[in-house]
């Protein structure tokens, strides 16, 4: 890896302002969307770097992306993923992403989980694309959410056990399968995670596109791409 290479790395207290600085630039557009700045806008940083579950990209000193990843029982949970608008479409989400995937392996955990806002279709769209598949709907922390997840080492052709421990929601899988195809420039055009690899004219399993990360995993978030891949 040559020094000019974007590295990930855990995060600092001194990268706090710049954390935080990113979020609000990936986060802010969703303002209107949703009537209320999106959960990450709201979060501690500072409390969240100290607890060591953020990571932040860099390259030549210049942060531009970030991560946070919080450990569960028996998952891990991608809480955020935020990519510098300037930095959007040129797959440091994909990067973020299939770090999110690895370090969950590295753990020793079969499955990550992510949610996003309703609203934000295209996050929805990319990472059932990648693999994610819809688990449930809800409200939490007064956000309408949708929660996903993705088990590694599980045959596609999943067994009853399979879709209860996943939270298996096969109408769900189909609709955003269908919408995956709907817009083949995708991954060209979403801001917040920068995937930039289109999909493929002809169908194929959408379970199987598995961008970038085993990623990306998401977000990108290019979470995912969109600006940041939790999103409330």
């Amino acid at each position: 890896m040559t020094k000019d290479e974007p590295t990930i790395r855990a995060a600092a207290a001194t990268d706090v302002p710049m954390i935080a600085g990113i979020v609000e630039q990936a986060y802010r557009h969703y303002i209107a969307r949703i009537g209320k700045p999106p959960g990450p806008m709201l979060d501690d940083y500072a409390l969240r770097v100290r607890e060591g579950v953020v990571w932040v990209i860099e390259q030549s000193g210049a942060i531009f992306g970030i991560i946070v990843l919080l450990p569960g029982s028996d998952y891990l949970l991608l809480d955020n993923i935020a990519v510098a608008p300037e930095r959007q479409g040129l797959g440091i989400g994909r990067r973020l992403l299939a770090f999110a995937e690895a370090e969950a392996l590295r753990r020793g955990y079969r499955e990550i989980r992510l949610y996003t806002h309703q609203t934000m279709i295209e996050n929805q769209r990319l990472y059932t694309a990648i693999g994610y598949e819809e688990t449930r709907r809800g409200t939490e922390a007064g956000y309408d959410r949708v929660f996903m997840c993705k088990r590694f080492g599980v045959s596609r052709k999943k067994t009853p056990l399979d879709r209860r421990l996943c939270g298996f929601a096969r109408p769900a899988r189909r609709f955003f399968h269908n919408a995956a195809y709907a817009d083949r420039s995708l991954f060209t055009r979403m801001p917040g995670i920068g995937a930039s690899r289109p999909l493929p004219d002809t169908p194929v399993k959408v379970s199987r596109l598995n961008g970038e990360a085993a990623l990306d995993g998401m977000a990108t978030a290019e979470k995912a791409s969109v600006r940041a891949t939790r999103s409330e």
